[in-house]
């Protein structure tokens, strides 16, 4: 029938698992290709063409990117576990699909992030191994829009004598950045809109079986939208970032789950706070200073304060991701079921009851003068690991309750 032709390959009449992807014909395509690159390291060949040959879509392998392909470099950053330059790749990724060819074409001339991990020893990939391949897997669970930075493939940077990986730029800032602002104007329907496409990013997080362990304001990214879906007013899209340190959760001996550091439960505790934060605008306990001693806080159920013109739904949703008892949390697909229903009544049902108290709070909040926003609001913890924090002192703290992995 025409619609079973339309599920199959034109070229070999397999089944495409994705669009117009086919795993047949890519995997032939990638290998007929072999021979024609190399980075200079074995390690590195074989890393990216298992990649490719076990691609599933568009977005989920890696390429080798000569370093000669890349320019207009600048240094945009750099901490304590990594160093990223801006860039222009020349030849730009292979996910452009022309219907009358029926092959797929590059996009030219694409702006990349090149990350290099900081004091990684040249011969030793396991830190940058990792971190692609948490990309990887997240690229294979696309929920509706995508919302998990992109991997692009692997280069070498001659200057800082490193292999190094090629993603997508978010030249826009960072949510913390753009609430520093965008916080005077923003509704309620927009903080709904921003909360919405990071719930998206953590549902492919969360189902590709991973923790981000990281999330909060400076790892999530924004973009300005060019084509902009009908009915949505937003100018950016956020996304997820920096997986640097995404793990598996970690198993009992019975492959039963460890409740506690390393669980899902504790990214979303990082969404409750992201939540807050998108809500006021400020940094959470900023009045405290982020060590053991707040930990200790966190642990006895210590939580930001929730202003009083909050709408009831939002403060119980967040109130629900933070909850002490981390069992009681919704999942990361629950959170991006129930703010979709929220967006999708506030933009096409104007007359439900979400979209009424939502203006409602709205007017009241605009009567109030707003909290001056100081660019000491926004400083974030550079811990990002809260075990380094709690190991001389974790005797003294009750075991009952989840250690929210990160705070900030």
């Amino acid at each position: 029938s025409d619609n079973v032709s339309e599920n199959n390959c034109p070229k070999c009449g397999c089944k495409k698992l994705y669009d117009e992807w086919c795993e047949t014909c890519e995997h032939a395509f990638f290998e007929s290709n072999f021979q024609k690159w190399t980075s200079g390291n074995e390690t590195i060949d074989n890393f990216i063409r298992e990649t490719q040959l076990s691609a599933t879509n568009k977005f989920n392998y890696l390429e080798w990117i000569p370093f000669s392909s890349l320019n207009v470099i600048e240094l945009i950053g750099k901490g304590g576990f990594s160093e990223v330059h801006s860039a222009i790749w020349i030849d730009g990724p292979r996910t452009k699909w022309n219907a009358r060819k029926k092959v797929w074409e590059r996009y030219s001339n694409v702006k990349v992030a090149i990350k290099k991990i900081v004091d990684t020893n040249v011969e030793d990939f396991t830190e940058l191994f990792t971190e692609l391949k948490a990309h990887l897997m997240t690229s294979n669970q696309i929920v509706g829009r995508y919302n998990v930075l992109r991997v692009y493939g692997i280069t070498y940077y001659p200057a800082l004598n490193a292999y190094s990986m090629v993603m997508e730029l978010a030249d826009d800032r960072d949510l913390s950045k753009y609430l520093q602002i965008h916080f005077s104007t923003l509704t309620y329907i927009k903080q709904i809109e921003i909360l919405y496409d990071i719930a998206t990013g953590l549902t492919q997080i969360h189902k590709s079986g991973l923790i981000h362990r990281d999330l909060h304001c400076r790892n999530v990214m924004c973009q300005v939208i060019k084509d902009r879906s009908q009915g949505r007013g937003e100018e950016y899209r956020f996304v997820i970032g920096d997986l640097g340190h995404a793990t598996l959760p970690i198993k009992n001996d019975d492959d039963s789950e460890v409740f506690g550091l390393y669980t899902q439960a504790a990214d979303i505790y990082s969404f409750g706070i992201l939540m807050w934060e998108i809500l006021t605008g400020l940094k959470p306990f900023g009045e405290f200073a982020h060590d053991s001693s707040l930990i200790k806080r966190v642990y006895s159920g210590s939580r930001p304060e929730i202003p009083s013109n909050t709408p009831k739904l939002y403060s119980d949703l967040m109130q629900k991701c933070w909850c002490k008892d981390f069992k009681e949390r919704p999942s990361a697909h629950e959170l991006y079921m129930t703010i979709g229903t929220w967006l999708n009544q506030c933009l096409y049902v104007p007359n439900s009851e979400i979209a009424k108290e939502l203006k409602k709070c709205d007017e009241l909040r605009s009567r109030v003068q707003q909290q001056e926003l100081c660019m000491d609001n926004f400083k974030y913890s550079i811990t990002h690991d809260i075990s380094e924090l709690i190991n001389v002192e974790l005797s003294e703290i009750s075991t009952d309750f989840e250690i929210p992995d990160n705070i900030d």
